[in-house]
């Protein structure tokens, strides 16, 4: 097979699940952090005192991991949706393959109000349908173990974005009571365990495509002398013009 223009998308896959890694880690050691806070709220409700300091330490450990955390997990998706781009990219080089968006769209549908509710499943969708067919022509159904994954995945990823609303309407209250700080906590406690069962799903869901992705690549051959070709090998239109 030869795809001049199928590019070798390895680099932003390790990415990608580099970025996934830190994501689950930040989660669990937010979980650890709100645990600890909730035990402190249970103490001073049951008449504990606490000691000088460690309120101000615990919202100081709480700031400082919750601004990380939206660092890692802003980094998470830019690393998935640059390798959703590029792959998408490849799909569309296959001569077989029938993508039902453009290119552009693995990236701004993560932007796009409403579409990102559902377009980025879609792509996904293609990504794995397309690849897993060309790389293994014998295997035309997507492998469950993606298909699962990638549903999962953003079964969670739904369920993040209706629980960070409900969080940031209990935020809300000003001068919360004791009960008030627990259900806050324990909301946060619920984020945590979403984003790591999110975190889980995403990771196996980009370890399925990978083998097939590279079984692809090997499949691939870029012959010499193809700039100013398109990927079945015909001169496009500016290599003629530059010829004539």
């Amino acid at each position: 097979m030869q795809y001049p223009y199928f590019l070798d998308n390895r680099q932003r896959m390790r990415f990608a699940q580099g970025a996934q890694y830190a994501r689950g880690i930040m989660a669990l050691l937010s979980l650890v952090s709100y645990g600890m806070q909730y035990q402190m709220i249970r103490h001073v409700q049951q008449g504990g005192t606490l000691t000088p300091g460690s309120g101000h330490a615990n919202d100081l450990r709480v700031e400082i991991l919750e601004y990380v955390q939206f660092g890692v997990m802003l980094l998470a998706l830019v690393a998935l949706a640059l390798w959703m781009y590029r792959a998408y990219h490849n799909v569309h080089q296959l001569p077989l393959a029938r993508p039902q968006y453009s290119t552009s769209m693995a990236a701004w549908g993560w932007v796009i109000p409403i579409m990102n509710l559902w377009l980025p499943y879609r792509i996904m969708q293609d990504i794995g349908r397309y690849t897993v067919r060309t790389a293994h022509s014998a295997q035309l159904a997507t492998p469950a173990r993606f298909r699962n994954a990638a549903a999962v995945w953003w079964t969670f990823h739904i369920g993040l974005l209706i629980i960070s609303r409900v969080n940031a309407a209990f935020a809300r209250a000003e001068d919360p009571t004791i009960e008030q700080l627990l259900r806050n906590t324990q909301m946060m406690m619920a984020t945590q365990v979403f984003i790591l069962f999110s975190f889980m799903a995403a990771l196996a869901m980009l370890r399925a495509i990978a083998r097939h992705e590279q079984d692809l690549l090997a499949a691939v051959s870029f012959p010499p002398n193809t700039r100013g070709t398109d990927y079945g090998g015909a001169p496009t239109a500016d290599a003629e013009a530059a010829q004539g």
